[in-house]
């Protein structure tokens, strides 16, 4: 069976090498390996994402839990995209600090859950 994988997440992936079901007896008595193996993930993390516009504040964006930062990214330069990984399930804070003489923003209560992207839409910063 195949494992559809979200972009952005973080996922514990384990392999099971079955010995019992892999060592083969051909009919002239002879062993020939014939590996059985089974593939199997867990995500283990969620991710924040948005866009901050317009590129020319030269954003960055932090991920807050209380005071302490617990990520950080800069957004692309062209589309203003950004992708936080590899967060524990909770509640954030995400804070986004204009360059340039742009305005902050900030969002509260923005919840992480394992295996999910929270996507926080498009933050438009102001001069």
């Amino acid at each position: 069976m195949d494992a559809t994988l979200t972009a952005g997440i973080e996922y514990k992936v384990w392999t099971d090498f079955d010995a019992a079901r892999s060592i083969v007896v051909t009919g002239n008595n002879q062993f020939i390996l014939k590996p059985v193996i089974r593939v199997y993930t867990k995500a283990i993390s969620g991710s924040i994402g948005g866009i901050v516009l317009p590129p020319a504040a030269d954003p960055w964006v932090y991920v807050l839990n209380g005071n302490d930062t617990v990520a950080s990214a800069k957004p692309d330069t062209l589309n203003g995209s950004f992708m936080v990984n590899g967060l524990a399930a909770g509640s954030y804070a995400v804070s986004i600090d204009g360059n340039n003489n742009f305005g902050d923003t900030l969002y509260n209560n923005v919840d992480v859950s394992v295996g999910n992207v929270t996507d926080i839409g498009t933050a438009l910063l102001h001069q």
